[in-house]
């Protein structure tokens, strides 16, 4: 039989390392490594985190603990989700050079283009 204090041990040192991924989110954030930042990867981290605040909360006797863990990255995770597709968004934006924009293009387009003739109708031919 396992004893309460091995129980209350091993759930200490899982709510320990469980801060680990809160921290490095937050670590990324002030460090402002965007490039590393997995929008997806950091989604899934918030659903995670949510699911298990939930769980934190069910449980009895409640763990505060673990809730406010959860809770830091949640918030971590979502704001790293707005950071990647931000700059997944700013990339693609930076790819498009002044001169090939799609908005250039359409004015230099409409810049040269020369009215049409109208064709003729029966009773001009």
């Amino acid at each position: 039989m396992t004893s309460t204090t091995w129980v209350k041990f091993v759930g200490t040192v899982g709510a320990v390392f469980n801060w680990s991924i809160p921290i490095a989110g937050i670590t990324s954030i002030v460090r402002n490594e965007s490039g590393t930042v997995d929008p997806v990867m950091s989604g899934t981290l918030a659903v995670y985190s949510t699911l298990f605040m939930r769980w934190a909360l069910a449980i009895h006797p409640t763990n505060y603990p673990l809730f406010f863990c959860h809770l830091t990255n949640t918030l971590v995770q979502a704001w790293q989700v707005k950071r990647g597709l931000t700059d997944t968004v700013n990339s693609e934006i930076d790819l498009c050079a002044p001169e090939t924009s799609p908005l250039n293009q359409l004015t230099a387009i409409s810049e040269l283009s020369v009215p049409l003739e109208s064709s003729p109708t029966k009773g001009e031919e």
